[in-house]
């Protein structure tokens, strides 16, 4: 391959199984992040859009579908020294991705985990695990995508159907549901989530509650209030 003359070459590698929040192993051709956090920092995590949550104190190296036979297989990389800060420790982290749609140009990233022992200080040249990750924490919203806008709400037999506009394809979205506006108590209360669409409207459907002729919605990432 070609290499940049001022790039840092590493190897990578972790010796599995690294599994998903579900517990399942990662299927072949996940990805790996490599991830420079700053002396001191704490890494505040990934986006949906696979972007750092804090890119002040932290920089993605690279994020390779690296996964075969359930871990990272030892891979030499080049990373760009100027993106690690003198003293800064690197982290391989292994990303959930399931849902994304292949060859989009926006990768999902669902959730992630830290491979543990897996962290090195600048100067080393490897990075690899004695242990296994798992992709258990959530990845953050971010901070580009719009506020989803409710554009329409009808009745169809027993359910009410909502209309909404100004979503991102890289979160799934679900309606928080109420009889007043300040009692939505019903989470996630669509009959399913719908992966957001930004070049069109997506639907929501959502059983209306017994003896309840209308009903209020907010809507919200599925499985959570952002």
């Amino acid at each position: 391959m070609a290499v940049a003359e001022a790039s840092t070459l590493l190897t990578v590698s972790s010796t599995g199984p690294d599994c998903y929040a579900d517990g399942s192993p990662v299927v072949d051709g996940e990805y790996y992040a490599l991830v420079s956090i700053d002396s001191g920092a704490n890494f505040a995590g990934f986006a949906a859009d696979g972007t750092v949550v804090d890119p002040a104190t932290s920089r993605l190296l690279f994020a390779l579908p690296l996964a075969e036979g359930g871990c990272c297989p030892k891979t030499r990389v080049a990373v760009d020294p100027a993106l690690i800060a003198s003293g800064a420790r690197l982290a391989l982290m292994v990303w959930d991705t399931r849902r994304a749609v292949r060859g989009a140009p926006v990768v999902r990233v669902d959730g992630w985990g830290e491979v543990a022992d897996s962290s090195a200080c600048v100067g080393f040249a490897s990075v690899r695990s004695a242990s296994r990750a798992t992709a258990a924490v959530r990845s953050a919203v971010p901070a580009d995508v719009p506020v989803p806008r409710i554009t329409g709400i009808r009745r169809d037999g027993n359910e009410f159907v909502v209309t909404v506009e100004g979503t991102s394809s890289v979160l799934d979205y679900n309606v928080r549901a109420g009889a007043q506006i300040g009692q939505l108590n019903r989470a996630d209360a669509a009959r399913e989530p719908v992966t957001g669409d930004a070049a069109r409207a997506i639907e929501l459907r959502i059983p209306a509650a017994d003896g309840e002729t209308a009903q209020f919605f907010k809507v919200v990432r599925h499985g959570g209030t952002e």
